[in-house]
């Protein structure tokens, strides 16, 4: 991950959904100009902030996609695209090329293809990954903090809730929906509703008998209230 600082001198932190952005934005330029017919896609968590898959979504011929928590998901979504473009927030990420792009890039636009090239396909180092941002921010013509502003992050909260057994919570749709039981899941999309324009998921932990929630909404305090909310759900759920 990169940082700056900003004017005030306060510490920024320019994450991996950050660097998604940036190298997706110079790659579907690229394509653009030579109205490839290359299939581009980027490949997301739903711990992706949300300003930042709204960002992705404006870009012209990029497809954008939800996979579960884990490299081994957003890997093998990225693999089906002729470049695909995964980041998780913390920074592990690549660009992955199929047998099609490596045969007509390098014909369709030269540029593209020695920018794709430095990338590490098999474990998306972090050398790799920091010399891919640096050349796009160079063929962009961006500075670090022009490349701050292409979007404004929204308030997010996260919490992990204890539970007596993880395994009774089953999730969908990339985890971002409670399938069983199914009652939780309404209690939640009806808590989310009266914030407005927010979001929130639960999921249970790989690892251990916790229920991990991201929230984000229109401000910090609005975000963490939120996810106390749904904590608090998921909390009284398990005491019946």
């Amino acid at each position: 991950m990169f940082y700056t600082y900003s004017d005030a001198g306060q510490f920024v932190l320019l994450d991996g959904d950050r660097i998604a952005c940036l190298l997706a934005r110079l790659i579907s330029r690229l394509l653009l100009q030579q109205n490839s017919e290359l299939r581009f896609g980027v490949v997301q968590t739903a711990y992706a902030n949300g300003a930042s898959t709204d960002f992705l979504s404006s870009l012209p011929n990029a497809d954008i996609e939800c996979t579960s928590t884990g490299v081994k998901y957003l890997h093998h979504s990225a693999s089906l695209y002729d470049i695909g473009l995964y980041f998780e927030p913390n920074g592990h990420g690549t660009i992955l090329l199929s047998s099609k792009a490596r045969s007509q890039l390098p014909s369709l636009n030269t540029e593209l293809f020695r920018f794709c090239q430095i990338a590490n396909e098999y474990v998306g180092d972090a050398i790799s990954d920091m010399l891919l941002v640096l050349v796009a921010l160079s063929l962009e013509k961006l500075s670090v903090r022009e490349w701050n502003d292409l979007y404004k992050e929204r308030a997010s909260s996260l919490l992990k809730v204890a539970v007596p057994d993880r395994y009774l919570i089953q999730t969908k749709d990339a985890d971002r929906q409670i399938e069983k039981p199914v009652e939780l899941q309404h209690k939640i999309d009806a808590l989310v509703a009266s914030y407005g324009a927010s979001r929130a998921f639960a999921r249970p932990s790989g690892t251990e008998d916790y229920v991990r929630i991201y929230a984000e909404a229109g401000g910090q305090q609005d975000a963490q209230s939120l996810a106390h909310g749904i904590a608090q759900i998921i909390g009284d759920y398990f005491k019946q």
